[in-house]
């Protein structure tokens, strides 16, 4: 249905969400305060900065700076657009939206390239209804009627402007089939049909919106696929295509199997096994694993045994690391060499391909195999390099308890005593330092900076501390500013503590603290936060120890004036 939505219906929609249920169907989010605190899906991280607050109906990352309502979440999380993103959230509180009538303004440009696209679909769907040659290549791959209509395969044909001069016909300008990646230009600025003489494969977001096409050819021809070109809608570092086909063919997709192309996908659900997605000509990254994990737990990457695809299979490892804990995993097939899916599924059988998805190699276990397999683990410089190639990827993972199960897992393959440094409280006592190495501005808004970001490390001073801090008693230095804000709610977040903030002069420095990327892990802030302290008050004690030794020489030598 045409027309505006209206803003009121925006309004409310935005006030009868519940921002927290919203975010937290997608994101661990842990109760910080009287807000809710998580990693950013925006960007990757290790300690948590995305703060949603459920009184305010907003969130805010304090790391990338996004923000925004939860209709600018959805958008930025599920990759959709403006009224995508209405309508998914209305759909959601079983809502219908209204139109205003009379109110037919033009569309906004993408809602008119996803129509074009749409509209595109239908017309290939159509060409290969009424073309025996496709219909003949794609019986010979072994792929039924229902599969093609299921993942809505089409037929480009060999012509230069067959598609385009449908879509013109039907109220599309040339500006729109460009954007949309539905056309190209040459040299001289002719527009004409990007997909010709392929086997069409629309590729649709999570909410079944076709956003690009891939093509194949099935005469003579280069490339043999292709895809759509990077546009507002479609990227290929960030789609993976059947992810929406796989979600409407499982209630559950406890499990996905990442493959490298549509065929392989096409050939493993004409075979039964419909929780299966693709890259789209790119290796696996970060985006594409992110967008996998929220709707599954296991990735089982299947790549094929030779040199090239264990070198891919290691990348995968690699990207996937941060996203990988107690609960997400990623594991590996390797077939044999020149097979892929779709070959070793027609030529063996579902059950086969199920067999290598139940025997596949976890990814812990992979990554430690793979960095040790030129290594002899039996010599001692050996174990030092399996260490120094395995820590960096180790302290990548974000859980904890996989971090420390894969150090001891590497201490045994090492022998090598891999613990951190204990926390306070621990057998064996932190010694706090105290020197005079750090001027004091500089230390004490390190200092404050620490407790903008975790309020909580003021708890682990002792009362002896605290005390002496109180004594130096300075109100305008800014470490005191946030201690006084702090102790009197121990669990602010720091946009809290930023809106509470008294003085204008200084919050943009406040704000830059809170902003600043810890790199230090938990137990390490807490460590050098408390040697910190002791240094601070070591080069206070100096420093009035200075001012009280000028002052007596000064008192000595007014006096010898005096008597002379």
């Amino acid at each position: 249905m045409s027309g505006l939505i209206p803003q009121t219906f925006i309004n409310d929609l935005i006030e009868s969400a519940d921002i927290v249920e919203i975010i937290g169907s997608r994101l661990e989010l842990k109760k910080a305060g009287r807000n809710f605190q998580g990693l950013c899906p925006f960007h990757n991280e290790k300690t948590p900065s995305f703060s949603v607050s459920p009184e305010k109906q907003f969130f805010h990352c304090f790391g990338c700076k996004e923000s925004g309502t939860v209709l600018t979440f959805l958008m930025k999380y599920e990759n959709l657009d403006f009224v995508e993103a209405i309508e998914a959230l209305a759909k959601h509180l079983g809502r219908d939206v209204p139109r205003e009538r009379g109110k037919r303004d033009s569309a906004p440009e993408q809602t008119k390239e996803l129509h074009a696209l749409e509209s595109a679909v239908q017309i290939f769907k159509d060409n290969l209804r009424n073309s025996s040659e496709a219909i003949s290549y794609l019986k010979r791959r072994g792929i039924s009627g229902e599969i093609a209509r299921d993942f809505g395969l089409g037929y480009a044909p060999d012509e230069w402007q067959h598609l385009s001069s449908k879509l013109e016909k039907d109220g599309f300008s040339a500006q729109v089939l460009l954007n949309s990646g539905l056309t190209t230009t040459n040299d001289r600025g002719r527009h004409y049909d990007r997909f010709r003489g392929r086997i069409t494969f629309p590729i649709r977001n999570i909410r079944g919106k076709t956003i690009g096409f891939g093509g194949r050819v099935f005469r003579d021809g280069t490339p043999k696929y292709l895809n759509s070109p990077e546009t507002k809608l479609f990227s290929k570092s960030k789609e993976v295509y059947g992810l929406f086909e796989a979600r409407k063919g499982n209630q559950r997709l406890d499990r996905l199997i990442l493959v490298e192309g549509y065929m392989d996908v096409i050939a493993l659900a004409q075979h039964g096994i419909r929780n299966v997605v693709a890259t789209l000509g790119t290796a696996v990254g970060e985006d594409h694993l992110r967008k996998m994990y929220r709707y599954s737990r296991e990735i089982v990457c299947c790549f094929d045994g030779d040199e090239a695809g264990r070198s891919a299979a290691f990348r995968a490892l690699e990207a996937a690391l941060p996203f990988l804990d107690e609960k997400k995993r990623i594991h590996f097939i390797f077939l044999p060499n020149g097979e892929d899916p779709d070959s070793f599924v027609n030529r063996n059988g579902s059950d086969r391909f199920l067999e290598l998805v139940q025997s596949s190699t976890p990814g812990f276990e992979y990554l430690f195999s793979s960095l040790g397999s030129n290594l002899d683990l039996s010599l001692l410089d050996d174990k030092v390099a399996l260490a120094g190639l395995a820590r960096p990827l180790i302290d990548r993972v974000n859980s904890k308890l996989a971090r420390d199960v894969l150090l001891a897992r590497l201490g045994e393959l090492t022998g090598l005593d891999l613990s951190k440094p204990q926390p306070r409280g621990a057998s064996k006592p932190i010694q706090v330092r105290r020197d005079f190495s750090q001027p004091v501005q500089k230390l004490s808004e390190r200092l404050a900076g620490m407790l903008v970001r975790r309020p909580e490390l003021l708890k682990v001073l002792s009362i002896e501390d605290r005390d002496a801090l109180a004594a130096l008693g300075n109100e305008s230095d800014l470490f005191f500013k946030v201690e006084t804000i702090i102790s009197r709610d121990p669990n602010l977040l720091p946009e809290e503590l930023i809106s509470r903030w008294p003085d204008a002069e200084d919050v943009d420095k406040v704000v830059a603290l809170a902003n600043f990327e810890e790199v230090l892990g938990v137990d390490e802030q807490e460590i050098q936060f408390l040697e910190g302290v002791g240094r601070w008050l070591g080069l206070r004690e100096a420093n009035a120890e200075v001012e009280r030794l000028k002052k007596h020489i000064n008192d000595r030598g007014e006096e010898g004036t005096v008597n002379n």
